[in-house]
Formats: structure tokens, C-alpha cells, sequence
């Protein structure tokens, strides 16, 4: 390749521990998410219907599917981080299913979990408006490779 050179350093990354890491932390995230929910619609015909098995198709752009205590649906997209942090990451898929959800007059909303490295301190914080006006969005990954010319 041109315009590239090769760099061996003697550490070593486990990329694979680290992904494992953060999808466990998104698990968890999630689970605490269904738990809510559980519990908000307890009571209702609704509480058995909430369907966390969405997040297993990341092409839906959200997690779970839960309700409204009158039946509405809602469409959640979990965020999860160990500590109380204002940044999250989201991807294309996710804003473009918010907004093509919003001209659909449906319900989207980002749950976002904190703390989650201490039960007591534990909290969601609900983002009922996910669009490019509400969040100060930053690209920060881009898909890239070798022109080559």
C-alpha cells in the first residue's frame, strides 16, 4: 500500500475482552431498562407484552419495545455507562429510525442508564426528544480506507 507504513509495538490491546466488556455493560443496561418498565406497567395488560428481544436485530435501531400505561407504544433505545456521564454514542441507524419515527407519529425515546457500576446511585435518564436539534452530535468514526490510486 502506498502512503501507509507498519507499526509492531510490544503491547497488546484485547479488543475482544473489551467489546465483550461493553456488551455486557449494554446488557445490563438493558435488563435494568425491562425492569422499569416491568414494574411501571405492572397492573396492566401491557406488562407482559414488553418485548426485549429487539435488541438481538440492531437494524430495528432500538431495544426494546415497551408501553404506555394507555398502550401506546414506545420504542426504546438503551444507553448504558458505568459511571455518570453526559456522552453517549449514537449511530446513524438509531437518529434515522428517531426521526423516521417521529414524521410516523411514533414514540422513540433514548433511556439513558448511569451508575451502573453502583446499584445505589443507579438512575435513567429519559431522552423524549431524539433528533439532530436536540443533541449536539459529533462524528467521531468514519468508515475509511486507501484510495487506490
Amino acid at each position: 500500500m502506498r502512503n501507509s507504513e507498519t507499526v509492531k509495538n510490544n503491547f497488546q490491546i484485547d479488543f475482544k475482552n473489551l467489546q465483550e466488556l461493553k456488551e455486557n455493560i449494554g446488557k445490563l443496561g438493558e435488563e435494568y431498562v425491562y425492569r422499569h418498565e416491568y414494574e411501571k406497567l405492572k397492573g396492566t395488560k401491557y406488562q407482559s407484552q414488553i418485548d426485549k428481544s429487539k435488541s438481538q436485530d440492531h437494524t430495528n435501531g432500538y431495544d426494546i419495545l415497551s408501553y404506555t400505561k394507555a398502550g401506546v407504544e414506545i420504542h426504546i433505545e438503551v444507553k448504558s455507562t458505568l459511571y455518570d456521564s453526559e456522552v453517549f454514542y449514537i449511530t446513524e441507524n438509531e437518529l434515522s429510525v428517531s426521526e423516521r419515527m417521529k414524521m410516523e407519529e411514533k414514540v422513540y425515546k433514548i433511556y439513558r442508564v448511569i451508575n451502573l457500576a453502583d446499584s445505589d446511585r443507579t438512575e435513567i435518564h429519559i431522552i423524549s426528544d431524539v433528533s439532530r436539534e436536540n443533541l449536539c452530535i459529533e462524528p467521531i468514526v468514519y468508515k475509511a480506507k486507501l484510495n487506490n490510486t
